[in-house]
C-alpha cells in the first residue's frame, strides 16, 4: 500500500487543449479539457492546461508550466472526427492554409535540426482500446495535420520523450457536453489519461 501511495505522488498527467483560432471561436478541445479540471484520480494526478493556438506561444506555455509531469496528453480539434483520433506521429512541417490566433502563418520545417517525423512512445493501440471500452469510438492516425496542434506535438515529442516523458495527441471533432456523444468523448479522454498513467505506474 505504501508503494501505491508513492506512485500517486509521482505520476502527474498534463492534459492540454487549445483555444480559439480563425474560423473557430470556441475550440472543442479546449472546452473538453477544461471540464477535466485539475484532479487527483486515485493513483495519478491530472493537470489541465489551455494553450493558445499559436505556433510560438503554445509550446512556450506548455514548457513554462512548473509541474513535474510524467506524461502529456495533447488534445486537438479536427473537424469531422467521430469520437477520438489517436495520432501516432508528428511531422517537422507546417503547411496549414490559415494563420494562427496571432495572425502568423508558418510554412516549412518547424526545426531545421530536427528529424522529419517523430513517433509517440505511448501504446496507442492500448489507448484506443481504453477509449472504446467506455463507448468512445477511437481510431489510429498517421496524419495529425500541419497546423499548430501538430507543431506543438512535434516540439513536445522532441523535448520530453528524450527525458522519458511519454507524449501522445488525440484529435476530437465537434464536442458538446451533457449530450450522449459528448459524454462518450469525455469518458474516452478520461480512459486514455488513466491508461497512460497506468502504463507509467506499472513500469515503475
Amino acid at each position: 500500500m505504501a508503494e501505491r501511495k508513492q506512485r500517486s505522488i509521482e505520476t502527474t498527467v498534463l492534459v492540454t487543449g487549445f483555444g480559439p483560432f480563425p474560423g473557430i471561436a470556441n475550440n472543442p478541445s479546449g472546452a473538453l479539457v477544461e471540464t477535466l479540471q485539475s484532479s487527483n484520480a486515485g493513483f495519478y494526478r491530472t493537470a489541465a492546461l489551455l494553450l493558445p493556438t499559436s505556433y510560438q506561444r503554445a509550446f512556450e506555455e506548455l514548457v513554462a508550466t512548473d509541474l513535474e509531469v510524467t506524461a502529456i496528453v495533447i488534445v486537438g480539434y479536427a473537424a469531422g472526427t467521430t469520437g477520438m483520433r489517436l495520432e501516432q506521429v508528428a511531422f517537422n512541417e507546417a503547411a496549414a492554409p490559415i494563420p494562427d490566433i496571432d495572425g502568423h502563418s508558418v510554412v516549412g520545417a518547424l526545426d531545421e535540426a530536427g528529424p522529419f517525423s517523430l513517433r509517440t512512445s505511448a501504446d496507442v493501440v492500448q489507448l484506443a482500446a481504453a477509449a472504446e471500452s467506455v463507448g468512445c469510438p477511437a481510431v489510429l492516425s498517421t496524419d495529425p495535420g500541419r497546423y499548430v496542434c501538430n507543431a506543438t506535438y512535434y516540439k513536445a515529442l522532441r523535448r520530453y520523450q528524450e527525458l522519458g516523458v511519454p507524449v501522445v495527441m488525440a484529435h476530437i471533432g465537434d464536442w458538446t457536453p451533457h449530450v450522449f456523444h459528448g459524454d462518450l468523448v469525455a469518458a474516452g479522454l478520461e480512459a486514455v489519461v488513466t491508461s497512460v498513467a497506468g502504463s507509467i505506474a506499472s513500469a515503475t
